[in-house]
């Protein structure tokens, strides 16, 4: 089974504050899965969004 991060996961991963990520989702660059109120991203979708972002201004 997949790894599923949670936003405070994401923001480590990212090394981004908590208002850039909920932008990032709301902007629906992340793939992120909600949950009742709570978003997830499953670890593989992330590691695949950090390389193909790289060089990319976001």
């Amino acid at each position: 089974m997949k790894q599923l991060l949670n936003t405070s996961d994401m923001r480590k991963a990212l090394k981004i504050g908590r208002t850039k990520l909920y932008e990032m989702i709301n902007q629906g660059a992340l793939p992120v899965i909600k949950i009742g109120n709570r978003y997830y991203i499953p670890e593989d979708k992330l590691d695949r969004f950090i390389s193909s972002s790289v060089g990319k201004k976001l």
